[in-house]
């Protein structure tokens, strides 16, 4: 699937636990959804906000998720020198303001 820009859309379905190899849209931006509970949103929507910011200063960091428990411990590497970035964030279609948690 397409959006509006040309980006490739991509479906969860099709995403492996392994390193996914997709092919790289027009602009080497991808659209990507979630469906989460409304006591779910704030807390991911702050993750991303803080990832977008990092993202874009030029310094590469790790993302860790329950570094307490050996169980669901996580670490995300996220190269913050741009390659990785996050272009924007939008709810309901709408860009998530610039100023949020800040």
């Amino acid at each position: 699937m397409h959006n509006r820009r040309g980006t490739k859309t991509l479906i969860a379905r099709e995403l492996s636990a392994a390193q996914p190899k997709f092919p790289k849209g027009e602009d080497d931006f991808y659209d990507v959804s979630f469906r989460v509970k409304s006591d779910a949103l704030y807390s991911l929507l702050k993750l991303l906000r803080h990832c977008e910011r990092c993202g874009s200063i030029g310094h590469s960091f790790q993302i860790v998720i329950d570094p307490d428990n050996s169980e669901y411990r996580k670490t995300v590497g996220f190269d913050g020198d741009g390659s990785d970035r996050i272009e924007d964030i939008q709810v309901g279609g709408k860009p998530l303001p610039k100023d949020f948690d800040k």
